[in-house]
């Protein structure tokens, strides 16, 4: 019998996704970038004490840092699950194609580097594409240019993440987050990620790469905790206005404010709401593919008697499972809210756009209704 202070197991698994974007070359090698991020691995572990829990490492298998920690995620999640410890799964989203992404000049620092060096790098990053802990592999880049489809694919690790890890220099870490003068940084890199991510209020662990290393060969951490951004009120947002429309100079009513607000409020709503849908999915189907599998056994060996009950039997119970976990699926209240709010900041996008090419001075019906609509929609959805 469990103790009264040991964590409950839950009844389905719980995510923490941890996301990553690192430099491609590291002057302090991997090593002390390998145990850097195993000490946070550890850390970021009580946080979710006890079975049941899973950490999801999110990375896009870049060359140098992103390697690095896509084969320790591979390691934890090939290593005897100890009780007390949650288990590790990986999901990779690449810039482009599998063919397009593992190019030799992806995977070259220099031009004078040695061609084995060079196919050394490419095995390792496409051996770790292909490992036990692969959950998903996503394509998320899309424009010709190189740069960005890098920078689409770090700013979706951005908005899918819990927690974001980033590999830079002290130079980058001091421009976004300290008092460094601010910098145009290469695009789709990781500096330029950080200052999206910080931006955006995500939670942060920024790992100095080119920082002398600690005595027990860990590199600096800095910590930058989530932004909790306070609920606005009716005033703030503007609804106290909404009711003598007619008779405010449209400026006053500042409907790009209140399109942010909302947008705000309902990404991270849908960030932080989120649940992963692929385990259900596999359960749902791999249940009803093994209820075929029993019906078709006992039909095709003609199965007689208490033979044919075991099998009646088992197909029953397997088709009752499925039922179960499909309602379950559907009844997930986070599931909908994460869609509530997923559509909600995907509409005030498209509102903000809208607005940003209508002139100011155009208080057209057009411009009024359809961001209004929104707002009211917005307080539906965010009142709670």
């Amino acid at each position: 019998m469990a103790t009264p202070d040991a964590p409950a197991t839950p009844l389905l698994p719980r995510f923490l996704t941890i996301g990553f974007v690192g430099k491609r070359k590291l002057p302090q090698g991997d090593t002390s970038l390998r145990a850097t991020l195993a000490h946070l691995l550890d850390e970021l572990e009580t946080e979710f004490p006890g079975p049941g829990y899973v950490l999801v490492g999110l990375s896009s298998l870049a060359m140098g840092a992103d390697v690095v920690f896509a084969e320790l995620i591979a390691q934890r999640h090939s290593a005897p699950l100890i009780e007390g410890r949650p288990s590790y799964v990986q999901q990779v989203f690449l810039p482009s194609q599998e063919a397009g992404f593992f190019l030799p000049d992806d995977f070259r620092l220099s031009e004078t580097e040695p061609e084995a060096t060079v196919r050394q790098r490419l095995t390792q990053a496409r051996a770790c594409l292909h490992t036990p802990a692969v959950l998903e592999v996503r394509i998320t880049g899309v424009d010709p240019d190189r740069n960005e489809r890098f920078a689409e694919t770090a700013y979706e690790i951005v908005s899918e993440c819990d927690v974001l890890v980033v590999a830079c220099t002290r130079a980058e870490k001091e421009a976004v987050l300290g008092s460094a003068p601010a910098v145009d940084f290469a695009r789709g890199g990781s500096a330029e990620t950080l200052q999206h991510a910080y931006a955006t209020g995500k939670r942060l662990l920024v790992i100095e790469v080119d920082a002398p290393v600690g005595p027990d060969n860990l590199l600096p951490v800095t910590s930058k905790l989530e932004i909790k951004q306070p609920k606005a009120t009716a005033a703030e947002l503007g609804f106290n206005q909404l009711t003598r429309l007619t008779m405010v100079p449209l400026p006053e009513l500042q409907y790009p404010t209140v399109l942010a607000h909302i947008h705000t409020e309902a990404d991270r709503r849908a960030v932080h709401t989120k649940t992963r849908f692929v385990w259900y999915s596999e359960w749902v189907l791999g249940g009803h593919l093994l209820a075929t599998f029993v019906a078709a056994l006992a039909l095709a060996f003609g199965l007689e008697g208490s033979s044919a009950l075991l099998a009646g039997v088992t197909k029953f119970a397997l088709l009752l499972l499925v039922l179960l976990l499909a309602w379950r699926l559907h009844h997930r209240t986070e599931q909908r809210g994460w869609l509530e709010a997923r559509l909600l900041a995907e509409l005030t996008r498209a509102a903000q756009n809208l607005l940003s090419t209508v002139p100011a001075t155009a208080a057209t019906p057009n411009r009024l209704c359809i961001p209004g609509a929104l707002v009211i929609c917005g307080s539906f959805i965010c009142r709670n």
